[in-house]
């Protein structure tokens, strides 16, 4: 059933998608993560996705100097949270860079091949600083956003600081059974 809430959510998701930079997270973050090309990812499930998603994210860091980060990624399923994906660090730049490769990126485990990308729904998160929990972080902000949102199923994304420091925004995609 397409609600007034739904409806709204996916009628400022297909203007935003009209521009042709980056899809940018809101904030006034350190840490930005942003898709080049979300319409790229329309369709895709399972290791398509996946792919599309290592080719597409791009982290720009607003910070002073070179550090240690990571990439978390929390998926909902029903409305739980039932995977949470923490990279290994890597270095992030200051300025605009591609995401370093698959080896710091979740397996095709936790891509399901019945659960698709429309391409039309994603949203930026807000701003948040993820102190030394990591996991935890990014656990609760899945969760929160997608009950937020008014969402059962999707991914939340999110380039962290490993420090726990600096303030950090992702990115909502949400996905449907198909």
């Amino acid at each position: 059933m397409l609600t007034r809430r739904r409806f709204n959510h996916l009628a400022l998701t297909g203007m935003a998608g009209l521009v042709t930079s980056p899809v940018w997270a809101r904030g006034t973050a350190g840490l930005h993560l942003g898709l080049r090309e979300a319409k790229a990812l329309a369709g895709k499930a399972g290791n398509e996705l996946r792919r599309g998603l290592i080719w597409n994210i791009v982290i720009r860091s607003e910070l002073q100097g070179s550090i240690s980060g990571r990439l978390g990624v929390g998926r909902m399923e029903q409305g739980r949270v039932t995977d949470v994906f923490l990279s290994e660090p890597f270095k992030i730049a200051v300025g605009r860079q591609a995401f370093p490769g698959d080896s710091f990126f979740p397996g095709d485990s936790f891509f399901p091949r019945d659960s698709f990308f429309p391409g039309d729904s994603f949203f930026p998160g807000d701003s948040f600083v993820p102190g030394k929990e990591h996991q935890a972080t990014i656990r609760h902000l899945s969760s929160r956003g997608m009950q937020r949102m008014g969402e059962r199923s999707g991914l939340f994304l999110a380039a962290l600081d490993d420090r726990g420091e600096a303030p950090c925004t992702g990115l909502y995609l949400l996905t449907m059974k198909g």
